[in-house]
């Protein structure tokens, strides 16, 4: 390439939203264990892999979509941050999990986004990530998610939630 050559997608960022999900999606969580409430250690377990099919109906969206981890690729490298936090407003319900999804903009318009709460059929795999224990929220509750990609790893863990 030389310089100034277009790069497509010229920009991309990280889409989620809050969702409740069957708890089988989750292998073996822990629960109880003589007694004592051990939920707390699931944030130790390696997420499952799995991959989301909304239009079967077993997943609920609780949130509408927020956008993190941004890169514009005409910057110069890294072209965006690899941390960040993002504040989801909860529609009320159980929560347990943050559906991923990426959004890429290739210039004039052309933007392909693969929600999984939509009807298209995508053959790109959407992430979901399982919260520890689940949370029950009120509508318009905030709810507070650190996302970190490492290599081709992302973390996506549940900070805080409050009422708004």
């Amino acid at each position: 390439m030389k310089p100034g050559a277009p790069v497509v997608p010229r920009w991309a960022e990280l889409r989620c939203a809050l969702v409740e999900t069957p708890d089988k999606a989750r292998s073996n969580p822990i629960g109880t264990v003589e007694g004592f409430d051990m939920s707390a250690v699931n944030v130790l377990m390696p997420p499952a892999n799995v991959r989301l099919n909304c239009t079967s109906g077993s997943t609920e969206q609780r949130s509408q979509p927020g956008s993190a981890l941004a890169k514009d690729f005409h910057a110069e490298p890294p072209f965006g941050d690899d941390i960040g936090n993002l504040e989801l407003i909860s529609d009320g319900g159980r929560v347990n999990g943050v559906a991923q999804w990426l959004r890429l903009d290739f210039g004039d318009g052309n933007i392909l986004e693969n929600s999984p709460f939509t009807s298209e059929e995508s053959n790109w795999g959407r992430p979901l990530t399982l919260f520890a224990a689940p949370l029950d929220t009120r509508p318009g509750q905030i709810v507070r998610v650190r996302l970190r990609r490492i290599g081709e790893t992302l973390i996506v863990s549940h900070v805080a939630s409050t009422h708004q």
